[in-house]
């Protein structure tokens, strides 16, 4: 809400219960309660469709990264490096706030799929998720997809709070990450984060700048009983301006230093801070030894030529609270600290992508700036999803030849074949051979990319086999859907018309018996079962 909006609203109309007044942004109740949100809510936070993922957690995006991270760490093995690694020492990709772990799984994929055919598949390279809640961290370690990897000791969990932690403590065994324990350059994955750590709101105006004080107001008294997160898409804000001088203002030199810079150089314009991003960088650069890697993509700024003239205060409130991500302050931050700071050159807000190098010199690092523009800024994660966007929109009815292209410029993104399904069970009746072969293969692909959130992607494949007339294949997913989902008549249903193309009538009617077990009243097993009798009646007359 701007400042403008909040100044014009009616007396009348404001909510009449003030919640707090005149509190810096970053002190305000609503990061609590952010953090309460996702504590509460888990891994249904995103599952729901509440907080969005997509844009952040799709094969594209997941072998873009695989790709800048694997530069990196033949860059850091290089002759030239300053930064160098020590391969008799495990590696650690930590990915923070990995909530819902789909992009964790795509990313382990790809990654591991480099990896592991490259000359240099003997590195001893951990991947770690993290997140602040261990309701998250108990969650991925029931997530049998997840169960080889931690296995292989390629995959663990740990606990981070990147508000406070200066270390990461693994789970379950309690084992430290800290500047002691790690002994090579730290790579910090961080998508959709820094946009939910602690913020501050500032006005540049005339050489001077102000801080923004909020004032939250309710409909109902909230009292001293713990709020539930979802009251916040019911706040007012309301914001005041508070003259200051960035000296001393933190109580980091580092961050005001960024705040003073922006005071010489800004003017007319309302700027989100990101102070608690900072911090994070700041202690991720001390837990690494000031060798560090992060690559992070958000909706945000990352050029200072887009903070100019910006009239308000965005915040956003989908179950838990969002901000813009200033990438740029964050890279003025890393600057400072001897770093490099990479940015895709767009200027649109819903999605950047940006790297930060701490440690080394831009020399060393030469390939992995390459590789970061090639596959993040040439055509990057947004690049595809606004082309994907457009497809859908435009091209509802999109040929298959242009669906199998679209799958394959995806990475075989499950999301192309549900926008796509159709498409695909209208044309499984009339392909030539090659046509069946090329399908078959993209819905393979597909299926590695799956990660058992959403829609029941095992389920639909089995429909798509089943008009392909291949009932095994089909028979094999719809056991999968229940493996992962759960029994269902429908399924079962359809297990049965697998048997009986199969020409296994006896497990035909176990499965339809099954599914009307489930379901009394459901038309199609009957039917099939009727259809099933009178086949076997007139069998037995002929013979």
């Amino acid at each position: 809400m701007s400042e403008e909006t909040a100044n014009n609203t009616e007396a009348a109309e404001l909510p009449p219960f003030i919640l707090e007044q005149g509190k810096r942004f970053s002190q305000s109740i609503m990061w609590k309660l952010t953090r309460d949100f996702y504590e509460q809510r888990g891994i249904s936070a995103w599952d729901s469709g509440i907080v969005p993922s997509y844009v952040t957690s799709n094969p594209f995006i997941a072998h873009a990264y695989a790709q800048v991270v694997w530069q990196y760490v033949r860059d850091c093995l290089s002759d030239r490096a300053s930064c160098r690694i020590d391969p008799s020492q495990p590696i650690y990709i930590v990915e923070l706030a990995a909530g819902h772990a789909r992009f964790s799984y795509l990313f382990l994929k790809k990654f591991l799929s480099i990896k592991n055919s490259s000359s240099l598949k003997h590195l001893d390279i951990r991947f770690v998720m993290t997140d602040f809640t261990e309701t998250n961290v108990k969650s991925w370690d029931r997530q049998k997809l997840f169960q080889e990897y931690v296995g292989q000791g390629v995959l663990h969990l740990g606990l981070f709070d990147l508000e406070c932690d200066d270390y990461i403590r693994l789970y379950p065994s309690g084992q430290l990450l800290s500047q002691e324990s790690i002994k090579n350059p730290l790579i910090i994955l961080a998508n959709y984060i820094f946009d939910s750590l602690l913020q501050d709101f500032f006005r540049f105006e005339g050489g001077k700048v102000s801080e923004c004080l909020v004032t939250t107001r309710h409909s109902e008294p909230l009292g001293d009983q713990p709020v539930n997160p979802e009251v916040m898409s019911n706040f007012h804000l309301d914001w005041e301006m508070n003259p200051i001088t960035p000296d001393g203002y933190y109580g980091d030199p580092a961050i005001e230093q960024v705040l003073s810079g922006y005071q010489t150089r800004l003017s007319d314009t309302t700027l989100v801070f990101p102070v608690g991003a900072m911090r994070t960088i700041r202690r991720l650069s001390r837990i690494s030894g000031n060798r560090l890697l992060i690559l992070s993509s958000d909706k945000g700024y990352t050029h200072e030529d887009e903070l100019f003239y910006i009239n308000g205060q965005y915040v956003q409130f989908h179950g838990a609270l969002s901000t813009m991500s200033n990438y740029h302050a964050m890279g003025q931050l890393v600057r400072s600290l001897g770093g490099h700071y990479l940015a895709t050159n767009q200027r649109q807000m819903s999605l950047k992508t940006v790297a930060y190098i701490i440690g080394g010199s831009a020399e060393q690092f030469a390939d992995t700036m390459t590789t970061f523009r090639e596959h993040m800024d040439v055509f990057g994660p947004y690049d595809f999803y606004t082309l994907l966007n457009s497809v859908r929109t435009s091209a509802p009815n999109l040929p298959l030849e242009g669906v199998m292209e679209l799958m394959r410029l995806s990475k075989y993104d499950p999301q192309v074949f549900f926008d796509y399904e159709k498409t695909i069970l209208d044309s499984a009746h009339s392909l030539s051979e090659t046509q069946r072969v090329e399908l078959i293969m993209s819905l393979e692909q597909t299926w590695t990319n799956f990660y058992p959130l959403g829609r029941d992607l095992p389920f639909e494949l089995g429909r798509v086999y089943l008009s392909l007339k291949r009932p095994r294949d089909a028979l094999r997913y719809n056991q999968l859907s229940m493996d992962m989902f759960g029994e269902h008549p429908v399924t079962f249903c359809n297990m049965g018309i697998c048997h009986y193309q199969a020409e296994d009538t006896a497990n035909a009617i176990i499965c339809f018996e099954k599914s009307l077990a489930l379901n009394p009243d459901y038309g199609l097993p009957k039917a099939w079962l009727a259809r099933i009798v009178a086949e076997q009646h007139r069998h037995s007359e002929h013979r």
